[in-house]
């Protein structure tokens, strides 16, 4: 399965940090996230690690499940970014 790449200059694209497979997924499209709010998590050789929002924002794409193997960079997530007033 081939997924889309996280282009790493733009701050709304959510990468996976390393290749695994995602364990649980927090938030789901149209959400309002703060930011460093926990997005998801991937499993990777026993050990979990949790991706958090990097911009308060509106979820506008999720594009893995629970169960999903990714990739290194694959795109996890977008967020549309929000007012940060807005997100309370």
């Amino acid at each position: 399965v081939h997924h889309a790449k996280a282009d790493p200059d733009n701050i709304n694209h959510i990468a996976a940090p390393m290749p695994g497979k995602v364990g649980a997924v927090a938030v789901l499209i149209g959400q309002l996230v703060q930011k460093d709010e926990k997005l998801l998590s991937i499993e990777a050789m026993k050990m979990e690690t949790a991706v958090y929002a990097p911009v308060a924002g509106r979820i506008k794409e999720v594009l893995v499940k629970i169960g999903t193997a990714v990739n290194s960079r694959d795109l996890l997530i977008v967020i549309e970014p929000v007012d940060a007033k807005a997100a309370k």
